[in-house]
């Protein structure tokens, strides 16, 4: 047996295995993070949607007050759509970014205020 001709070829077979593992690391890692970052986006995108469906609703609720026959019953609808919407805001918390949870606060906070103008109107 030729001795050093197989540590040769052993020491080949060891710096192209080397080789060929850096760029697959960093390429799977790449695909993982966007993995990550897609499955982020569709669960934002979801929670948005959510969001935006629980605020509209109290838009509209908001608009119907002074017509409402029992008042006090719209408002309870109204404030449960607001507990609604605050679930989906404190989820949004998690997956979206600070400019998305600011903007998700300021519907918050003015969807309170109008709340609290509908009492005053009573």
């Amino acid at each position: 047996m030729n001795w050093p001709a197989l540590l040769t070829t052993l020491a080949t077979l060891a710096a192209g295995a080397a080789i060929g593992f850096a760029p697959t690391l960093l390429l799977e890692r790449r695909k993982e993070l966007r993995d990550l970052r897609t499955r982020w986006d569709t669960e934002l995108h979801h929670l948005a949607v959510d969001f935006v469906s629980a605020a509209e609703m109290c838009r509209h609720l908001d608009r119907q007050y002074a017509d409402a026959v029992d008042k006090p019953a719209h408002h309870a609808r109204s404030d449960e759509e607001r507990r609604r919407m605050w679930l989906v805001f404190v989820q949004l918390r998690f997956v979206g970014s600070e400019r998305v949870q600011r903007v998700a606060r300021m519907v918050v906070r003015h969807s309170w205020g109008l709340s609290r103008g509908q009492g005053r109107q009573a």
